[in-house]
């Protein structure tokens, strides 16, 4: 069984839509995701390209605006569009299709280092 642990620096990004005008529609975010899949590249020592059923779990940590006690992070972004950008950023890099992943675990934390832990494992 597989395992692969990934840490992103920086504030989580969430997922947004794309953008139309009148001439075309564009993706907002092309360059965050191409430096986010830069970054996912870096750390990974193989190329690893899992290609069996996947367990998936991230952990994203967000600077606190005010001095919060409780430390879930229960405001903006929302979970489901910080999902969707990270789970897109590793698509065709660690695994083939995120239609591999079977499960998937997900929390919001208010830290003084903001980052995103996605810990992938094979199987179970």
């Amino acid at each position: 069984m597989r395992e692969v642990s990934i840490v992103i620096e920086g504030k989580p990004i969430p997922q947004q839509r794309h953008r139309h005008n009148s001439k075309r529609t564009y993706n907002p975010q092309a360059k965050e995701k191409f430096y986010n899949q830069l970054l996912v590249q870096k750390q990974l020592k193989d190329h690893i390209l899992f290609i069996l059923p996947i367990s998936v779990s991230l952990l994203f940590y967000l600077s606190p605006s005010l001095r919060k006690k409780d430390l879930r992070h229960s405001s903006r972004p929302d979970i489901d569009n910080l999902i969707k950008f990270y789970l897109d950023v590793m698509n065709k890099i660690v695994y083939q299709d995120d239609s591999l992943i079977y499960k998937l675990n997900a929390s919001k934390y208010y830290s003084n280092i903001p980052r995103t832990e996605i810990s992938i494992q094979e199987g179970e």
